[in-house]
């Protein structure tokens, strides 16, 4: 099992899937976050590859929409890179591949902080189909307050035993 004391969370030893599935995270991020790094989630630009539509990101109409930038990447993201230390020591990957930038994230960040990174990027693509069915006018706004909240709840419940060390500072995004 991936030790949670470790300086970061993947090490050269440890595969990036076999990572994934050891996190104490819902199984339902585990498998959004799998799929997301096999481009099977459907951004625009993933659907526009089947010829359905076009790809301009609908938060920041700038950008195509490929899953790292509805994840990461978004102009309209900028309030959740920037309100947690962790995400700080991310590097800047405005586009490419979202298998590559979340296992670099791996490499940097402790297994708390990946934990935390992938219920924040789960929230963000939740965030993200809400403002394109018109629920929400907004991509940024409680993604981290709300995922730091679910994480430790999720947790808690979970622990029996085992005891949670705090994440760190976390921005006023809630």
């Amino acid at each position: 099992m991936v030790s949670l004391a470790s300086s970061s969370g993947l090490s050269g030893s440890v595969s990036w899937w076999k990572f994934l599935w050891l996190l104490r995270i819902p199984s339902k991020i585990k498998i959004f976050v799998w799929r997301a790094c096999w481009q099977w989630i459907p951004t625009l630009d993933n659907i526009a590859r089947r010829g359905v539509m076009t790809v301009v990101c609908p938060i920041c109409g700038v950008k195509p929409e490929s899953t790292l930038h509805a994840l990461w990447g978004c102009s309209g993201l900028a309030d959740v890179r920037s309100s947690s230390a962790a995400f700080q020591k991310l590097p800047w990957i405005a586009d490419g591949i979202f298998m590559d930038f979340i296992t670099s994230c791996a490499r940097i960040l402790v297994v708390r902080e990946m934990e935390f990174l992938c219920v924040v990027l789960w929230r963000i693509r939740w965030k993200r189909n809400q403002v394109v069915h018109g629920v929400f006018n907004r991509c940024e706004g409680s993604i981290v307050g709300w995922a730091y909240d679910f994480l430790f709840k999720f947790w808690d419940a979970n622990s029996k035993g085992f005891e949670l060390a705090p994440l760190g500072p976390v921005g006023s995004s809630s």
